[in-house]
């Protein structure tokens, strides 16, 4: 395991334990990753858009029922 996966297991652990500060460094550290990955699939600046703010909505959301 790289040390940024473990970072990124760190920050998710931290989620769990309910720590508002780590949704928004996970935020911080994935957003770009995932924005150039759906707009490679997609070719399509606001259906990207749209669907990288669904991903992190549906994950904040499903938090936030746990």
């Amino acid at each position: 395991m790289t040390q940024n996966q473990e970072d990124l297991c760190l920050l998710i652990d931290k989620i769990q334990q309910e720590n508002q500060q780590a949704l928004g460094e996970l935020y911080d550290a994935t957003a770009n990753r995932i924005y150039g990955f759906v707009l490679k699939l997609t070719n399509n600046k606001p259906l990207t858009e749209e669907i990288v703010g669904d991903l992190y909505y549906a994950g904040l959301a499903q938090r936030v029922e746990v």
